[in-house]
């Protein structure tokens, strides 16, 4: 911490302005727009969840597949996954997401890392813990501890309503 240098604090930028932003064009249409790139994405690598990142003062995308026991991994080598047919347009539209996402907070507040997190069918952010990246990120969206936005509708089947009761369609009952 620099004395006198604006630091980054998870209040500076609350859920709801998150989720206000999901009804916006431009972010709605880029989030919209890596969806179908992330599920192949997803099939190709045989991970759950994936987390679209940039790291405050570098202009790559990462690419990070979270594994088997809903833990975000490492970022893709980009040395070979670059060659993939999904991931270059999945770098743009989540380029163009996350720029749209980065807008919410001042520049002199942009979090260190910010991330989208998706299951190839929707699409969340948490104001709160804007990395997408901490081991224990889904577990405190699923808690309700620290509310995620959705940006893009989850499918009712996909893993992310399957883990928050909350996403869970009121028609699917529990065991008698």
């Amino acid at each position: 911490m620099v004395p006198g240098k604006p630091q980054w604090r998870s209040g500076d930028v609350d859920e709801d302005a998150l989720l206000r932003a999901s009804s916006e064009p431009a972010l709605l249409g880029a989030g919209l727009a890596m969806i179908p790139h992330a599920a192949r994405l997803l099939t190709r690598i045989d991970a759950p969840l994936l987390t679209v990142a940039t790291f405050r003062g570098d202009a790559t995308i990462r690419l990070i597949p979270w594994s088997a026991r809903l833990t975000p991994g490492t970022a893709l080598d980009m040395s070979e996954a670059a060659f993939w047919p999904e991931v270059e347009p999945l770098v743009e539209s989540g380029s163009e997401a996350l720029r749209q996402i980065a807008l919410r907070w001042p520049g002199y507040a942009l979090p260190p890392v910010i991330g989208l997190v998706t299951d190839g069918t929707g699409l969340a952010a948490s104001g709160d813990d804007p990395s997408g990246l901490s081991a224990e990120w889904l577990l405190d969206r699923v808690r309700s501890s620290s509310p995620a936005s959705v940006l893009v509708p989850f499918a009712p089947t996909g893993i992310w309503s399957l883990l928050s009761p909350d996403m869970v369609p009121a028609n699917i009952g529990c065991c008698h």
